[in-house]
């Protein structure tokens, strides 16, 4: 995969080498309702719920009941007799995520996931915000037009890469 476009050149007052590529932040672009009212920079608590679908414990065996359900959902077995849910797992997490909407949102996903910026009506006004306000690494900023060419190709990181003269 080539990042040629997302390459920053640092010039730094002391030198910073980096032995290859290096991914510092990772960020994404989310279309969430322009009243979607959840605080910036906390962890979404979507994405904190671990969906399991054993719920057998100690004293309770649910696996015949799991097993019918199974059956009836025409789902298959793996290979350790329980159900197969793992192909369900990305259709259910889904609902863990957050709202869709209209409005333009950066959140960070290097932690469980979150939102950084404001909520903006369009791209633009996301990107204008993103190189005002959002390092890339430290105190290092970023243009408008990396920012936007970097939100639009739907990356999830940042390269950062020392180019020695």
């Amino acid at each position: 995969m080539e990042y040629d476009w997302m390459a920053v050149v640092l010039k730094a007052t002391a030198p910073i080498y980096f032995k290859k590529e290096s991914v510092i932040m990772t960020w994404m672009v989310k279309r969430v309702p322009l009243d979607f009212d959840y605080p910036v920079r906390k962890i979404w608590y979507g994405y904190l719920i671990q969906p399991g679908f054993c719920k057998s414990a100690d004293k309770v065996d649910f696996c015949t009941e799991c097993k019918n359900f199974a059956r009836l959902k025409k789902i298959p077995l793996d290979e350790s007799g329980c159900p197969a849910y793992d192909s369900y797992l990305k259709k259910q997490m889904q609902f863990f995520e957050p709202p869709e909407g209209p409005g333009y949102q950066l959140w960070e996903d290097i932690t469980e996931g979150s939102p950084v910026s404001p909520i903006f009506e369009s791209m633009d006004g996301l990107v204008k915000w993103c190189a005002e306000n959002e390092p890339i690494f430290a105190n290092v900023k970023v243009t408008d037009e990396v920012w936007k060419r970097y939100l639009e190709s739907g990356q999830t990181g940042f390269v950062l890469r020392r180019i020695l003269d």
